[in-house]
C-alpha cells in the first residue's frame, strides 16, 4: 500500500490507516502488486468503513452486544415437526439492531468471524441447556456457520467441546453453511 505524504496528510495515524487500507486492496487484487492510495478512491472509502467495523465488532464481542433470534422453518408440505433457524443481530451504541449483512462481511475480511461463530454456538448451546424442553418439542435447530470457521480444525474441537459441556443432543443440531463457502472449500 503506497500513500503519498502531502498537504492532505492529517497525521501519522491517518497515514497508517490509509496505508493499511491500500495494502489490503493490493492483496485482494492478487498480491505481488502495489495499490496507490488517493483521496477520491471509492475502494479505499469502502475499506475505511469496514475497518471501523473491527472496533465495533470487538466491542460487541466484549460487551455482549450480539443477540440471537430464532426463525421457524416452515415445510412446503404438511409436517408435524418443528424446525428453527438461529440468526444473529448486533446492537449498536444506541441499542438499535444491526442486521448481519452490515457486519458479517467485515467480520470475515478481518478474521473476527470465527470468534462470532464461537459466540453463537456457545450461546445457542447455553440457551438449549437452560431450556431443555425447547429441543424436545422440536425436530432440529439450525445454526449458520461461516466457511472460514469450518476451515479451521480447532473449530471442530471447539464445537465438540460445546456439545460435551452443555450436553446438547447432536442429532437435533444442524449446522448450515452458504453454498459459496461449500464450493470454495470442499
Amino acid at each position: 500500500g503506497l500513500v503519498p505524504i502531502d498537504q492532505n496528510t492529517l497525521g501519522l495515524s491517518q497515514l497508517m490507516r490509509d496505508a493499511d487500507a491500500a495494502c489490503y486492496l493490493a492483496k485482494e487484487k492478487g498480491r505481488n502488486r502495489v495499490h496507490l492510495y488517493h483521496y477520491e478512491d471509492s475502494e479505499i472509502a469502502q475499506r475505511h468503513g469496514e475497518i471501523q467495523w473491527i472496533e465495533r465488532l470487538e466491542y460487541a464481542l466484549d460487551n455482549d452486544r450480539f443477540r440471537l433470534y430464532s426463525q421457524v422453518i416452515e415445510p412446503l408440505q404438511d409436517s408435524s415437526g418443528k424446525h428453527f433457524e438461529i440468526l444473529i443481530r448486533m446492537l449498536d451504541e444506541n441499542g438499535q439492531i444491526i442486521t448481519p449483512n452490515h457486519f458479517l462481511p467485515a467480520a470475515e475480511r478481518y478474521n473476527l468471524i470465527t470468534k462470532i461463530d464461537q459466540w453463537v454456538v456457545t450461546e445457542v448451546f447455553k440457551l438449549i441447556s437452560n431450556n431443555p424442553t425447547f429441543l424436545k418439542s422440536s425436530d432440529s435447530c439450525s445454526i449458520n456457520l461461516s466457511g472460514p470457521s469450518l476451515g479451521k480444525p480447532e473449530f471442530l474441537n471447539f464445537v465438540i467441546n460445546q456439545f460435551n459441556k452443555f450436553g446438547v443432543q447432536g442429532s437435533k443440531i444442524c449446522f448450515e453453511i452458504t453454498e459459496t463457502a461449500a464450493i470454495s472449500n470442499l
